[in-house]
């Protein structure tokens, strides 16, 4: 028989069982443990079993790419993934080089080309323009895109540089930066203090006249392009002009430390700026430029480049400018392509550079109102990112939609992970845990969150396990729209339209373009591969600077890595320096309590006697108490040597001297009250054991000590009530 414990119904074996019973309750046991490990494993090889063969909802991450180098097992794989894509991003830059190569340019299947841009045009009478980029997949250079993505390079290096370190790639984008800003500064007359034209395109590609050879209607290898590429200039372009003065004035930051060559570029950078304030216009109004980078507004321009003419000079002008500007450029409004930072809308971008400005810097009550404005439009646009807060359509796969469904969606997607990453990075620097969205408070892992689910779906992580970075992972784009990559380097020089048969040709490029980001996929998430296809398959520079921006902000979260300093280091400060601390004073009192008439001012030995007004701030301070009977020989005396006058108010006299004009700080002349009255009877109490050496002296401050005291005992009040101290800052 069993009895249950009433107290934890555990059975319990009754006391008068015997051996036997014992011993089959011991089998019993042993065949019930056995049984339920049996079973358990049974379960848990079940569960094994469900987990490997059911389908799963979710989309593979990208797959590691081949890379030579070890797998550092210190960091998460996506970490690492994200160092090799950017190392590849950064080679894109390499392909696209126009002029003469370096020899470590690493890129087999290119060489040298354009080497008479600027030359073979008669009607151009600047500088050579051999250099800079190649747009995309023609041969056309583009100042517009080709400013702002050297901007967006040197916003990174600005603020990561110790992560492009760590990465090896901080010399590498240096040299890509300076190939650009090289370039740019040929553009125009850069050594000039006022110019009246700017240089905004080197190529042609209208195709509307028909079979005219130029960058467009011919695919050729830029190498083998012996057509004429005619130079455009334009006479009234704010927008590019303050663009290329944002591209020069960041790079100036990058080279701080080449301060002949930073110094040139802020030169060029405010040439630029004057320019573009001097001769408002857009720069593709009637060019062809409009049918490729149509400029919409110049005020955005003014805003991004005025924050970087500020960060790069210190000059307030531009602060100024910028903050006005940024309303004008329909801060506080929105629009359709608010949500965009790209070439052509840079409004988001000089907003989250006010933003720094004010929680790293705080330059003043003057700009508080404007900068606070801009703060919290920052956080308007942080807060449109959210998914739960539905701003922005999102695809199947999860990719925003911030161009509201056009071609060419990645540009855009990159350029926006970058801005939350460096605005939760800010944030992260300022002790501030997150922003608010209305009512809500969200936490800056949101903005990680988002970044890094946008950039994972750019490297493969999307319905079609698709990289759309090419040469990261093993499925990628082959058919790339490019002229260079899509004809063989073989020694043969095809013609304008002999290269079409590889325009044409549904074979592979022969050359990969590593690290080139293509257009991206549609609003369903599509994507066709095709050469042909350019609005899917075509790689940009502008494109492609956003994307190494936001893969170099990602890596790991530490604070560290962020330079928050650098950014200013051209600002000077903004408030003076504290000054050096002055020597040590030995503080003289004469009381002059019952003396005869004259005897005051030879008995202070007036330090302006003696020495010239530099001199005189390191005197020792001498302090006066004389009655009413000698006060006006004393005043007398002091705006004869110290070009000062006192007004006759009381009963003493206190003057505080620390040399004579302009580091002068005297008292007026006031009614002796309490407060300075007991403060005067401490000075002379304490003088009187400085001197009880010289009894004779001691004893007479001692006495003038009661004196006073007892004075400040039957007048109460404040010393400075009713007079000129109450408006004025006074020392006793």
């Amino acid at each position: 028989m069993h009895v249950t414990n009433a107290c934890d119904g555990v059975p319990q074996i009754p006391a008068d069982s015997g051996p036997g019973t014992q011993s089959w309750v011991s089998r019993k046991f042993i065949i019930w443990t056995i049984g339920t490990i049996i079973a358990l494993g049974l379960i848990a090889a079940f569960i094994i079993l469900l987990v490997k063969f059911l389908p799963h909802q979710h989309h593979r991450p990208p797959v590691l790419d081949n890379d030579t180098r070890p797998f550092d097992r210190s960091t998460s794989t996506l970490e690492y993934n994200y160092t090799i894509a950017l190392s590849k991003a950064l080679l894109f830059f390499n392909a696209q080089k126009s002029g003469k190569l370096p020899e470590d340019n690493n890129v087999a299947w290119r060489e040298d080309s354009g080497l008479n841009d600027g030359i073979d045009d008669p009607s151009f009478k600047g500088n050579n323009l051999v250099g800079g980029y190649y747009d995309s997949g023609d041969a056309i250079k583009f100042n517009f895109p080709q400013s702002f993505a050297m901007t967006m390079l040197s916003w990174s290096v600005i603020e990561y540089s110790a992560k492009y370190e760590a990465a090896g790639e901080l010399n590498h984008i240096k040299d890509i930066i300076k190939w650009g800003t090289d370039y740019l500064l040929k553009t125009f007359n850069s050594s000039a203090d006022t110019i009246d034209r700017v240089v905004m395109q080197v190529g042609v590609g209208d195709t509307s006249e028909g079979h005219i050879r130029n960058d467009h209607y011919c695919w050729m290898r830029p190498e083998d392009i012996d057509y004429h590429r005619p130079v455009t200039e334009c006479h009234s372009c704010s927008d590019l002009a303050a663009e290329m003065a944002a591209a020069l004035a960041s790079a100036s930051i990058v080279f701080k430390d080449n301060k002949t060559y930073s110094k040139k570029l802020v030169h060029g950078a405010k040439t630029l700026f004057k320019f573009a304030r001097d001769q408002h216009g857009m720069y593709s109004i009637g060019t062809e430029a409009a049918n490729f980078y149509n400029s919409t507004s110049y005020w955005d321009e003014f805003a991004w480049g005025g924050a970087w003419m500020y960060c790069a000079t210190g000059n307030n002008f531009y602060l100024s400018l910028a903050i006005k500007m940024a309303s004008q450029a329909g801060a506080f409004g929105g629009g359709h392509d608010y949500g965009e930072l790209s070439w052509d809308n840079k409004l988001a971008g000089a907003q989250l550079l006010l933003t720094r400005l004010r929680l790293f810097l705080s330059p003043g009550y003057s700009f508080e109102e404007g900068l606070k404005t801009f703060h919290n439009q920052t956080c308007m646009y942080m807060c449109s990112l959210l998914p739960s807060l539905k701003r922005f359509n999102r695809t199947q796969g999860g990719l925003i939609q911030l161009n509201n469904g056009k071609p060419q969606p990645l540009q855009f997607v990159v350029n926006a992970a970058f801005l939350a990453t460096l605005f939760s990075d800010y944030l992260d620097a300022a002790d501030t845990p997150g922003w608010y969205c209305g009512p809500n408070f969200y936490p800056t892992s949101l903005l990680r969150t988002f970044a890094k689910t946008q950039i994972d779906y750019v490297l493969g992580r999307n319905p079609r396990n698709m990289s759309y970075l090419v040469g990261f992972g093993s499925h990628y784009p082959k058919q790339v729209h490019h002229r260079g990559a899509s004809i063989p380097n073989n020694k043969v020089k095809y013609s304008c339209r002999g290269g079409w048969k590889w325009r044409d040709s549904s074979d592979p490029n022969p050359n990969t373009i590593v690290g080139a980001m293509v257009g991206g996929p549609d609003w369903d998430d599509g994507f066709r591969d095709t050469r042909l296809n350019y609005n899917q398959t075509e790689a940009t520079i502008a494109g492609n600077a956003g994307l190494v921006a936001a893969l170099v902000a990602l890596p790991g979260s530490n604070s560290k890595l962020f330079d928050i300093k650098t950014m200013f280091s051209a600002i000077p400060p903004l408030f003076p320096l504290a000054p050096p601390p002055p020597a040590a004073w030995k503080l003289r009192v004469v009381a002059l309590l019952a003396l005869p008439l004259g005897i005051g001012p030879a008995l202070t030995q007036s330090p302006a006697d003696s020495g010239t007004g530099a001199d005189r701030g390191n005197i020792d301070p001498v302090v006066v108490l004389v009655p009413p009977l000698f006060t006006e020989r004393t005043q007398s005396w002091v705006s004869r040597k110290c070009e000062v006058g006192i007004p006759l108010k009381g009963q003493f006299i206190m003057i505080i001297t620390v040399g004579c004009v302009p580091r002068t700080l005297l008292t007026t002349c006031l009614k002796l009250t309490v407060i300075l009255a007991a403060e005067l009877a401490a000075a002379l109490a304490l003088a009187s054991i400085v001197s009880r050496d010289k009894k004779a002296y001691s004893q007479k401050l001692v006495h003038g000590a009661k004196t006073l005291f007892k004075f400040s005992r039957n007048q109460l009040g404040r010393y400075n009530k009713g007079s000129e101290g109450e408006d004025t800052a006074i020392l006793c």
